[in-house]
């Protein structure tokens, strides 16, 4: 069975357990909420345990060995992982060796620097700049590469590129083959 960590609970972390659950999974998963600021959980205790998943409460993430793919929690727990999900919003956690500007450089598919680390939500910063989508289609598309990953499935996921695009003349944008109810949608 894989080890997923998940370091954050607030909307970016709850839109990718939310969709692991739909998916066939062999992954033992933990999420380290770290300390409230105030700020209510989007769930409960109860909702993690029905789930199998082991919600670490108040326990927030101090130091990450990416070598020894080890977390360190500020209660003096050691947390081994297979992979590791950021979802820690704009808090100041380590960068622990991985490229980062104003949040964590990841790819398309939401791969850091590290390929056992991905990031996802307001930590993260999307490398091709061309590049968008929404936080439920990237937290969707997330669980699905690693559901697949943990079944032994040879992952080569291609994330579609969403691009705005400006069109003048419509009957050029229907000769290119998009629709007007694509441009308007």
């Amino acid at each position: 069975m894989r080890r997923l960590v998940v370091v954050g609970n607030g909307k970016a972390a709850d839109a990718f357990l939310r969709h692991i659950q739909r998916y066939p999974h062999n992954l033992s998963i933990s999420v380290f909420s770290g300390r409230s600021n105030g700020s209510r959980p989007l769930r409960g205790p109860a909702w993690y345990r029905s789930r199998g998943i082991d919600l670490r409460a108040g326990i927030s993430i101090t130091a990450i060995d990416r070598h020894a793919r080890l977390v360190m929690g500020d209660d003096g727990s050691r947390t081994t992982f297979d992979r590791l999900i950021l979802a820690i919003g704009r808090s100041q956690l380590p960068a622990a060796g991985l490229v980062a500007r104003k949040g964590f450089v990841v790819n398309r598919s939401l791969e850091t620097s590290d390929g056992h680390i991905y990031a996802i939500g307001d930590c993260a910063e999307i490398g091709d700049a061309g590049f968008s989508a929404s936080l439920d289609q990237l937290a969707r598309n997330l669980a699905a590469r690693l559901a697949a990953e943990a079944a032994g499935a040879d992952v080569v996921q291609r994330m579609p590129k969403y691009k705005l695009a400006v069109v003048r003349n419509p009957r050029a944008a229907v000769t290119a083959g998009v629709t007007e109810g694509a441009l308007t949608a």
